[in-house]
């Protein structure tokens, strides 16, 4: 049986970035796939290039990027029902044909895998950075991920406390982890079992952009993350009910664009009453 590919881009204001990696991706990936962009209210060209190469674009307010990501991640793994999910920031973009192979591998052996940088090799503990044997890491950034449709199911998305930008990524990748996912639980050297992630080797560019980072985003996410240990693992992307309102105006615009026949809109639409947004996770529901 074939694996049901799905590949999305977060994006914020960086529409040259964007088209560079939506080209990569278009002119380097075997059929078939689904690609789709998450835009976090961009107001620059972004929208245009999506319409340039046909993609489908997921968007609303500016709201973060656990939120961004969290679009593509659920238009891929719910509403597209795709196997693996590989996720790009927008300033990543794959160099070579059949890139998306060793992802996909990857992410179907060890659930959830993550782009090995240059940057911090030297905290590589062992491996080679392959599918079989991925490198092991104390660290790990967001550039790229991918993630089993099993991993997702366990562990969900992103964490909506996280705003603007910090450790959004760092948290998922380390529940993931603690799940069974892409990586081992070990003794740190400050003396506590701690997450170590697999990343694999992979040629990608990273394009120098202007960071939207600050100070005052990462130590209000840091005080967010201090506050979700101990929580379950499954996360939904939503925590309130006015969330959950606002991310479904956001699914459904993003279906309307997409242009699905009326037949699986409606049956897209009977899925909503299955979630119940709180405060903590309702039992977790397959689609």
């Amino acid at each position: 049986m074939s694996v049901k590919i799905g590949i999305g881009i977060a994006t914020y204001n960086r529409c040259c970035s964007l088209e560079t990696c939506v080209s990569a991706i278009r002119r380097l990936t075997a059929d078939p796939y689904s690609l789709v962009v998450a835009d976090d209210g961009s107001t620059d060209e972004t929208a245009a290039v999506c319409a340039h190469y046909q993609v489908v674009r997921v968007t609303g307010k500016n709201m973060g990027i656990a939120w961004n990501k969290n679009r593509a991640l659920f238009f891929l793994h719910h509403i597209l029902e795709c196997d693996v999910v590989i996720l790009f920031e927008d300033d990543c973009h794959p160099n070579q044909a059949d890139w998306q192979s060793d992802w996909v591998a990857a992410a179907q052996k060890w659930g959830h895998i993550n782009f090995a940088g240059e940057w911090f090799r030297d905290r590589v503990i062992e491996g080679s950075g392959t599918v079989d044997q991925p490198f092991l890491s104390t660290s790990v950034s967001g550039q790229c991920t991918a993630l089993s449709r099993a991993a997702l199911s366990v562990c969900g998305y992103l964490d909506s406390r996280f705003k603007s930008y910090g450790y959004e990524h760092a948290e998922h990748s380390g529940r993931l982890v603690r799940s069974g996912f892409g990586g081992e639980m070990r003794m740190a050297k400050r003396g506590e079992i701690d997450p170590h992630f697999y990343l694999l080797k992979a040629d990608f560019t990273m394009v120098p952009n202007q960071s939207h980072s600050n100070d005052q985003s990462a130590a209000s996410n840091w005080a967010a993350w201090e506050k979700m240990y101990g929580d379950p693992a499954y996360r939904y992307p939503w925590r309130t009910k006015d969330e959950l309102r606002q991310f479904r105006q956001e699914m459904r615009a993003a279906v309307r664009r997409a242009k699905f026949s009326l037949a699986r809109r409606l049956r897209f639409e009977a899925r909503w009453p299955r979630w119940r947004p709180s405060s903590k996770p309702a039992r977790r529901t397959n689609l």
